[in-house]
This record gives structure tokens, C-alpha cells and sequence, in this order.
């Protein structure tokens, strides 16, 4: 077995199981076959395995680099973040790879992070208008990761009253390190 069959459908039965070191590998080569292809659950669960692997092996920078691009992400010659103008509210990736920013030790680059996608996702939701269901997703770790849980639970509480529900959540939200 190459590797090649193995599907997300694969990846969340080793989330489930809490076997990081498997499911980070197989993200990884997920991202690498596929990345353009990934939808946006996928794409969560991928991100959420490569977070947990990063903790499970200590590979933080390959973690880092993975997320980067997947992202978006970069940063200038002076050390400011800058986030993709893409249309897409999905920031799974961004989110993750502040999550492993700070995990890592590099408390400023995360935090920097973490406070350019919260203006961002309150600019999209408050001046632009954009509903807030495309950002209940992931958004709610994005805020708990800020110490923000309090904004974090109350937006888990409105997508579950929207019915639209959180997809897939029930596979790592007990082991998710920003709710522990």
C-alpha cells in the first residue's frame, strides 16, 4: 500500500482514535497530492491533524512551513503578518498555523496572528456584511486560542441554534488543545 488510496474518510477514523502520528502523516500527504482539491471540512480536519502531530512528535517547523503555505500566510521583511485577500472566509489553515506558532514557543508571531484574522473575520461579518455562519467553523478556535472563550463558546452556541451544526467537530473537539 502506497499510501495513495488512503482518504479523508481514513484520516478522521485516526483522529477519532487520537493516533496523531498517523493522521499527521496522512494530512500531509493529503496536502501534498491534493491541495488544490481540498474542500473545507477536509481541510479542517487536515489541519487539525497536523496541529496535533506537531505536538505528538515535536516537528513544529514542519508544521509551520505546511500551514504557511497552505495559508497563505506571510510575513514581511520588518516581521508584520499579512493574510491573503482571497474571497474565502475559510482560515482553518491560518488559524492552525497560529495555534502551532504559539505552541512552539513563538508567542508574538501567533499572537500577531491570531489578532490580524479576528479584525479580519469582525471587518468581514461588520462592515461588509458577510453572515456570520461562514466563520463558525473554525473561527470559534481562532477566538479561544485568544483567550477569548467566553466569544468562542457563545459562536459554537449560535451555529449549533442555526442548525447548520459544526460538521466533523465531534471527532477532535475533546482533545483540541485550544479548549482544554
Amino acid at each position: 500500500d502506497d499510501g495513495s488510496d488512503r482518504s479523508p474518510r481514513q484520516l478522521r477514523l485516526l483522529m477519532h482514535e487520537g493516533d496523531w502520528r498517523q493522521a499527521g502523516e496522512l494530512a500531509y500527504e493529503s496536502l501534498a497530492r491534493e491541495r488544490e482539491s481540498v474542500s473545507g471540512t477536509d481541510m479542517l480536519m487536515m489541519v487539525n491533524a497536523i496541529r496535533m502531530h506537531a505536538r505528538a512528535t515535536d516537528e513544529f517547523e514542519r508544521a509551520r512551513a505546511a500551514l504557511e503555505e497552505v495559508s497563505g500566510v506571510s510575513w514581511d521583511s520588518a516581521g508584520r503578518v499579512t493574510l491573503p485577500q482571497e474571497g474565502s472566509p475559510v482560515r482553518a489553515a491560518a488559524i492552525g498555523l497560529a495555534d502551532v506558532l504559539l505552541a512552539s514557543g513563538q508567542e508574538r508571531q501567533g499572537r500577531q496572528l491570531l489578532a490580524t484574522i479576528l479584525a479580519r473575520m469582525r471587518h468581514e461579518v461588520g462592515e461588509l456584511r458577510r453572515p456570520e455562519f461562514w466563520y463558525q467553523r473554525y473561527h470559534p478556535t481562532a477566538l479561544a486560542l485568544n483567550g477569548q472563550n467566553d466569544a468562542a463558546l457563545a459562536m459554537i452556541e449560535r451555529s449549533i441554534a442555526s442548525g447548520l451544526g459544526l460538521v466533523d467537530w465531534w471527532y477532535y473537539f475533546e482533545s483540541d488543545p485550544a479548549y482544554g
